[in-house]
This record gives structure tokens, C-alpha cells and sequence, in this order.
């Protein structure tokens, strides 16, 4: 019992000795990316780089207002170290370092002995004094009396074989550091398994007496060793271990294959480029800063083209006429199969094209560069709408859009169906400059950052990320509609649950160049075994009613395309359907015919908009609008069955007619999909072109409606659903004047009511409705 009870109580102290010996491990990636040392971080390698906490207080101190991680890479010859650094107040003493703010970094070479600290063998310091980035590369790392030969192993100036870079940011600063091997006693990165490492972050923020009482947070060192005071004294290090796989150098941008009509018009409202996501163009060009702008890009391709999308966001436009390169631009440059990295956009192989800002290139005719070169000059740079690109520009509200299509034409007929990848870049230019120096150009990339020859120039160096062809079709080409348990109240709400369970999705295309300002709609659609369902809600600051001519007033419309339709060939064609609601009119008899202008429902083939021919209908008036919901059975969809068919297609058009006088009856419409690039282009019904409706046959749950009251008017008669028992009601005009009021009934005669809009209030105001007369 005596042995093993010893050696119990052995296991019992060896097990927490063990772990209290233990020491973390930071793993640093290897890089075969170029880093500039700027202070800035913004290579793809840090992006994948992961970032630690030098969070522990040493020795008791308390830092406040102070926080910083860091991160690490390595190549075959440097260390690099990124700090960043949140600080609420950055103080500095150019008196003495360690009684400002700043950063230090501790080695621990092969051969080190712990705790003896950074003046002894194998060990190194080095540091960042904040606002201090050692440019001159002159100065010593300790600038109170002491030159660098008073502290062993302290490096920290831009010489012997460390450059340091530092930015100060809105919330404190970073310093970015290139440790050379030949610093660190030759190690080499290749062979070594581990070094030691550890960081301090000293927050100074004491004036007056007591200056320079350093509050202190560290990595590792906790400051209970010989010289506590001190981390240099008394270095105890963590762990650095080398990951000798290098990190993946070249970002990728996967480009989806859109299938539908990109019309290149600047604006971007297709639904395919809604699914595209976007990419900044972020980073720095060579150390330039521009200030003010920003941009993201998206991208598609077809069969026969790639498109692009950028959006420049900048708080001043400059256009120089004598000379593109002086003004404000966007630039986009591509690597062939067999480009050679590093050429330049002037080599076999590669592409630069262009669009400057306020340039939309319209005439087709105007060469790339217009100050004196010819395009033959600049071999591989097309920019203009010949040759295969298109562009369209539009100015918004903060800056500026491009939209190119380039067909594959121009990139050396490059087959997108087999190809895997080619090589991409952006520049984004910003040149604001004024005066002496105009042409300065701030620049901003998405990949190149300006570290091979040339480096003046992304055009006379390329060095390009990959940009990947997705093959599949996009798993949203088809607008998928969700099954439901059974059929929908239509009364204009849609306030059931599976309602409040179906995204939204915007009618915002701008049909054959009309311009609709101060409305907006989207859309929301179901179906069960027999109807299909579909709510509208449009937001419209007008809303515009004329009896004589549906079409010269606000209205909703919604296309069909059935099994056997030919695109194309419009609304009267054979398996095409058309219906339309117009504002303020719910068609509540059912007897209306759909086009009340002296034409008979039977003069339009295919256009069913009324209470009959299995087409349900019911219109709400409001706070901002109106909407729509509509039930359409199956009868009128030539009894297509949900239940087997694998898609219709479909599109919708809301109508802003809000032009009075002469000229009235001029349509000013949204569609969903088509922008009116086919024969009779002047309407949709007569060329529909349409987008995929898929069906999920999966049903989803049971509905359950939040309100099932509703007040409504019908043959001069204000009814009510929803309600047990009798109601008291007070109607008001559109002016706010009660025009009449009623206790304990059911039904209202309103005959003496004009026509017009009213606020129905029921039972003192606990519900509330806008009804129309």
C-alpha cells in the first residue's frame, strides 16, 4: 500500500509539473508572395495568416485602453511579423523609447538559454517606437545617450538586415516587420524545426510624475524570472514553429455562368448579377494612397463572353481630356494561356482594357489612348467598343459604374466551356491632383501590388490572380417556388405565415432605357396542387388611375411562359398568358373585361386579368402604395400539373404612368427580367422574354393566418370579414373627415359615399382599414 500510495502522489505532482512546463506554439506560414514592408498588411498571404493575442498583463501591470494582436509569415530568407495595435491614446517620448508606447519582439536562436535575456548569446530584440518608422535607416535603436553597441542583440532600425514599416490607423497602429535571416544568426528556415518567440506591447500613458511606468501585455513571458521588470532581462519564450508547405500565393475569383441577357448598360439590375458576389479592389498600388474612392468588382460569362461589373465609389470625379492616365479609371487586365507572369499587358498573351470615368466610349470609334497614340501602340490594350468590347458607363449618386463585355474575341477566342483559368487584375486610378503634380496617380488593385519591373506600372509588369470558370449552372438560374399545405385567403394582405416566410425579390430593371422615379416593387409567389400564387407590393409615391385606358394609369403585370412557348414571339402567342392588375381596381364583380378601352377580353389571345377564366384577384391600397395578390388556377395555365412539370417561365412589369397633359400615357416601367431588346421592344407582352420558374416539390408547413378581418366595399355596400359578431365603424375621407359612422351592424349601404378612397375604422379604432369606393 506504502509503494503505491508514493506512487500516487508521484503521478500527482509530476502531472500539473508537466503541464505548467509546457509552452505554446505559434505556427508560422511559409510565402512565396512578394511582402511589402509598409505597414499595411494587405497581401493575400496575411489575409491567410492567422492572428494571435498578446493579451497576458506582465508582471501585475495593467494596461488600459490597449490591445494588439500579431501574425507571422516566412520565406527562404526573412521573418516577417505584422503588429496591429488598438490604442485609445498613442504617446510618444523622444527622449527616451521605453517611456513611450511601442512594440518588441524577442528571439530565441538555436543554442539560447532561457531566461537569460536579449543581451545574451542567441537572443534577440527588436522593436517599434509608435509614430516612429525608422525611415532614414540611420538612427540608433535607443536614442537616450546609448548607442546600439550597449544592447547585445537589439536590432531595430532599418539596417543590419531588419526594415520596419509603420501606418497609423483610426484606432491606434500596426507596425509590419522583415526580419533577415542574416539577423538571426543565419538560421536556416528550411531546415530549422522551431526558434523561441515572444512580444510585448508597452502602453506608456502616464504624464507627469511617475512618466513612463510601462503597462505592459505580452505573449508568453509573465515576468517571473530574474530582471521581472524587465521582458529584455529576462526573455522567456514561446514556441515558433515553420510550416514548410507555402501558403497559396494567388487569390481566386470564381465567375459564375449567367443565363440570361446582360444588357451593358453600367447599371447591373439582372438578376445574375444580383447572385454575383463582389470583390473589393483594395489593395495600395506601390505605396500609393488613395483617398476618398473605393471599388468592388463582379463578374460573369457566357458561351461567347466574360462581363464585368465595377463599382467606384469616389467623392471626386477627374477627368483629364488630353490624357486618360491623368484622370479617374478603372482598368482590367487578363492572362491568356501561356502568359508569362511579370511581362506586362504589352507581351504575348495578355489584355488590358479600360474605361475612364465619364467615358462611356459610345461611338465605338474614339482610340484607347487619345492623347497622341494610336491603339496600335499599345499592343494587347483595347478599351474601345470595337474589337470586340462593349462598355456602358453610368454615374451614380456617389461615384460611378463600369459594365464591359468582352467577347472572346478579343481574348484570343478562348474557349470558357473547357477552359479552367485565366489570369485576372483590377486597378482602380484615382487622380485628384491639381496643379503641380496632376497625374499623380493614387492607385488601388485587387492583386498586383506593384513589387516586379516596372513596378510604376500593373500594365508594364502584370502579375495576375486566377480567375476560375464555374461550369455548373448556377444552382439559383431558376426561381424557385415554394409548395404550401393548402389554399391562400386572397384578400390583398398577405399577412399568413408562408407568406412572411418567402423572401422578397426586386422588380428593378429599367425597361428599354425608361427611367421610373419615386416607385419601386417586389414580388413574392407560391403554389399548392391547383393555383398558383403571387403577391406584388409596389411603393409609389403617385399613384396614377385612368378609366379610359389601362395602360395609361399605374398598373401590375405578370407574363407566362407554358410547356411549347417560343421566347420571343410575345403575350398572344401560343402558350403565353398575360395578367395585369391596374391600381385602384380590384375587378370585384368578376364581369369587367380585362381591357375596358372599347376592346373585348377576346381582342388580346392569352391575356386573362379578370375575376374569371380561374384568375382570382384582390387589391390593397397602402400607406406608400399598393399591392396585389393574385390566385391563378391551373385552368388558366393550360392545367400545367405542379406536380410533374419541372419549370415555367415567367417575368413581371409594373407600370409608373405618371404623366399628365400632353404626352400622357407614357410608361415608365420596371421588369424583373426582360429590357426590352426584342422585336417590339416598346412592350413586353409583345416580345416576352423570360426567367426560369422552378418548382421545390417539397411542401412546406401548414399556414396559418395572423389576421383574418378584413373590411372591403362591394356594390355600394362597406362589408366585413373575419368578425363574430357586429361591429361600430367610423369612415373618413382621404382629408381626414368622418363622412359617416354607424353602431352594432354587420353591412353598410356607402351609396351615398362618392368615389374615392376611405380610412375605415372598426370597433374605436382597435383595427383600421383604406377601402376604395
Amino acid at each position: 500500500m506504502k509503494k503505491i500510495y508514493k506512487v500516487l502522489c508521484l503521478g500527482a505532482f509530476m502531472v500539473p509539473a508537466m503541464l505548467f512546463a509546457q509552452k505554446p506554439e505559434v505556427t508560422v506560414k511559409k510565402t512565396s508572395e512578394t511582402i511589402t514592408v509598409d505597414g499595411v498588411g494587405t497581401e493575400s498571404a496575411w489575409s491567410a495568416s492567422p492572428k494571435t493575442d498578446i493579451a497576458k498583463p506582465y508582471a501585475g501591470e495593467a494596461p488600459v485602453g490597449a490591445s494588439a494582436t500579431f501574425q507571422m509569415l516566412y520565406d527562404d530568407e526573412n521573418i516577417y511579423v505584422l503588429v496591429d495595435v488598438k490604442d485609445d491614446k498613442i504617446t510618444v517620448d523622444t527622449d527616451a523609447d521605453w517611456k513611450g508606447d511601442k512594440v518588441e519582439i524577442y528571439f530565441g536562436l538555436p543554442g539560447y538559454v532561457p531566461g537569460v535575456g536579449a543581451s545574451g548569446s542567441h537572443a534577440r530584440q527588436f522593436f517599434g517606437v509608435a509614430s516612429q518608422d525608422w525611415a532614414d535607416g540611420t538612427t540608433v535603436a535607443h536614442w537616450n545617450g546609448y548607442s546600439i553597441e550597449d544592447w547585445a542583440g537589439v536590432k531595430s532600425r532599418n539596417t543590419d538586415g531588419v526594415s520596419i514599416g509603420y501606418n497609423e490607423t483610426n484606432d491606434g497602429y500596426t507596425y509590419e516587420f522583415q526580419i533577415n535571416k542574416s539577423a538571426l544568426e543565419n538560421v536556416d528556415f528550411a531546415t530549422i524545426d522551431s526558434l523561441g518567440i515572444d512580444f510585448t506591447l508597452a502602453d506608456n500613458d502616464v504624464d507627469g510624475a511617475g512618466k513612463g511606468v510601462r503597462n505592459r501585455l505580452v505573449y508568453y513571458n509573465s515576468g517571473d524570472l530574474e530582471y521581472k521588470n524587465e521582458n529584455w532581462g529576462a526573455m522567456d519564450v514561446a514556441t515558433l514553429k515553420f510550416e514548410k508547405a507555402a501558403v497559396s500565393v494567388k487569390p481566386e475569383v470564381t465567375v459564375k455562368k449567367a443565363l440570361e441577357t446582360i444588357t451593358v448598360d453600367g447599371v447591373g439590375t439582372e438578376s445574375a448579377w444580383l447572385a454575383s458576389p463582389k470583390t473589393a479592389i483594395a489593395k495600395p498600388y506601390a505605396g500609393e494612397a488613395p483617398v476618398g474612392a473605393s471599388a468592388t468588382f463582379q463578374m460573369l460569362y457566357d458561351d461567347e463572353n466574360i462581363y464585368v461589373l465595377v463599382d467606384v465609389k469616389d467623392d471626386k470625379i477627374t477627368v483629364d481630356t488630353d490624357a486618360d492616365w491623368k484622370g479617374d479609371k478603372v482598368e482590367i487586365y487578363f492572362g491568356l494561356p501561356g502568359y508569362v507572369p511579370g511581362v506586362g499587358a504589352s507581351g504575348s498573351h495578355a489584355r488590358q482594357f479600360f474605361g475612364v470615368a465619364s467615358q462611356d466610349w459610345a461611338d465605338g470609334t474614339t482610340v484607347a489612348h487619345w492623347n497622341g497614340y494610336s491603339i496600335e501602340d499599345w499592343a494587347g490594350v483595347k478599351s474601345r467598343n470595337t474589337d470586340g468590347v462593349s462598355i456602358g458607363y453610368n454615374e451614380t449618386n456617389d461615384g460611378y459604374t463600369y459594365e464591359f463585355q468582352i467577347n472572346k474575341s478579343a481574348l484570343e477566342n478562348v474557349d470558357f466551356a473547357t477552359i479552367d483559368s485565366l489570369g485576372i487584375d483590377f486597378t482602380l486610378a484615382d487622380n485628384d491632383v491639381e496643379g503641380a503634380g496632376k497625374g499623380v496617380r493614387n492607385r488601388l488593385v485587387y492583386y498586383n501590388s506593384g513589387d516586379l519591373q516596372y513596378k510604376n506600372e500593373n500594365w508594364g509588369a502584370m502579375d495576375v490572380a486566377t480567375l476560375k470558370f464555374e461550369k455548373s449552372t448556377p444552382a439559383n438560374s431558376l426561381f424557385m417556388v415554394k409548395k404550401i399545405s393548402s389554399e391562400l385567403y386572397i384578400d390583398g394582405m398577405a399577412d399568413e405565415s408562408e407568406w412572411k416566410a418567402v423572401p422578397t425579390t426586386a422588380i428593378a430593371k429599367p425597361y428599354a432605357g425608361e427611367t421610373v422615379e419615386g416607385a419601386s416593387a417586389t414580388f413574392q409567389m407560391l403554389y399548392d396542387t391547383d393555383n398558383l400564387y403571387v403577391f406584388v407590393d409596389v411603393k409609389d409615391d403617385f399613384v396614377t388611375v385612368d378609366t379610359d385606358a389601362d395602360w395609361k394609369g399605374d398598373k401590375v403585370e405578370i407574363y407566362f411562359g407554358l410547356p411549347g412557348y417560343v421566347p420571343g414571339v410575345g403575350a398572344s402567342g401560343d402558350h403565353a398568358r398575360q395578367f395585369f392588375g391596374v391600381a385602384s381596381q380590384d375587378w370585384a364583380d368578376g364581369t369587367t373585361v380585362a381591357h375596358w378601352n372599347n376592346y373585348n377580353t377576346e381582342f388580346w389571345p392569352g391575356v386573362k386579368s379578370r375575376d374569371t377564366d380561374g384568375v382570382t384577384f384582390a387589391y390593397n391600397e397602402t400607406v406608400d402604395g399598393y399591392a396585389y395578390e393574385f390566385k391563378i388556377n391551373k385552368s388558366a395555365l393550360e392545367n400545367v400539373d405542379f406536380a410533374t412539370v419541372d419549370s415555367l417561365a415567367f417575368d413581371f412589369t409594373i407600370a409608373d404612368n405618371d404623366v399628365e397633359g400632353a404626352g400622357k400615357g407614357v410608361r415608365n416601367r420596371l421588369v424583373y427580367y426582360n429590357t426590352g431588346d426584342l422585336q417590339y421592344a416598346n412592350e413586353n407582352w409583345g416580345a416576352m422574354d423570360l426567367v426560369g420558374m422552378g418548382f421545390d416539390k417539397t411542401t412546406s408547413v401548414a399556414i396559418t393566418k395572423t389576421s383574418n378581418q378584413l373590411a372591403y366595399i362591394a356594390h355600394d355596400v362597406l362589408r366585413f370579414k373575419g368578425y363574430n359578431s357586429a361591429v361600430n365603424v367610423e369612415i373618413y375621407s382621404i382629408l381626414g373627415q368622418k363622412v359617416l359612422s354607424a353602431k352594432n351592424i354587420n353591412q353598410l349601404n356607402v351609396s351615398s359615399l362618392k368615389n374615392g378612397i376611405y380610412l375605415v375604422r372598426v370597433n374605436g379604432g382597435k383595427q383600421a382599414f383604406k377601402v376604395i369606393k
